[in-house]
């Protein structure tokens, strides 16, 4: 007796784009289908929900913007102090080497401070947007309890936390899910399922 073939049509992808997809970006996602503005708090507008994506976008696209240069300027610096170190171990230039030491250090610096205001930012964005779909869903605590539960999972774990919010605010058997959309669904689907 063969066994039926079980059915592979969009879950799989489904679940690798939900896992990988940018967590900002699904939460803007999240934040459009359920009519919130772009604090994670229930919009008072149409617009300002519509507008939610956009700005979260705009979030994400002004981090590479400033990361992107930030990186090629490091590995600049890193590179020129490999060089100058290969090039004055014969001289002995030890105030030179100090300088390209602090400029590197210095890069670092705005490099870890500028990804860690990111990441405060989108965790508390993450956390508002997760604890509005577990109260409009009805979705208890789980062993974190109430107060924890939200910020640690949106924290520590945001990618999975992305993803539930996704499936908790759609069905994707009845309305697959598109790419680059302000909610992500069709615009046939309702708002709220």
């Amino acid at each position: 007796m063969a066994l039926p073939k079980p059915d592979t049509r969009s879950r799989p992808q489904l679940e690798m784009l939900l896992l990988f997809s940018p967590p900002p970006v699904a939460a803007g996602q999240v934040m459009s289908r359920m009519g919130l503005d772009w604090t994670g708090k229930p919009a008072r507008t149409p617009g300002q929900a519509a507008a939610a994506f956009t700005i979260i976008m705009g979030i994400v696209l002004t981090y590479y913007a400033v990361r992107i240069p930030l990186g090629i300027t490091f590995n600049i610096v890193a590179n020129d102090d490999d060089e100058e170190e290969d090039s004055s171990s014969n001289e002995g230039s030890d105030k030179d080497d100090d300088d390209d030491d602090e400029d590197g250090d210095f890069v670092s610096l705005l490099i870890l401070i500028w990804f860690s205001l990111f990441w405060v930012v989108m965790c508390i964005l993450l956390t508002r947007v997760r604890k509005t779909v577990r109260e409009r869903y009805g979705i208890p605590a789980n062993k974190l309890g109430e107060v924890w539960e939200d910020p640690i999972v949106s924290c520590c774990c945001c990618c999975f936390s992305a993803g539930q919010m996704l499936r908790h605010t759609t069905e994707y058997d009845t309305y697959p899910a598109t790419c680059c959309t302000r909610t992500g669904i069709p615009p046939t689907a309702p708002s709220i399922v």
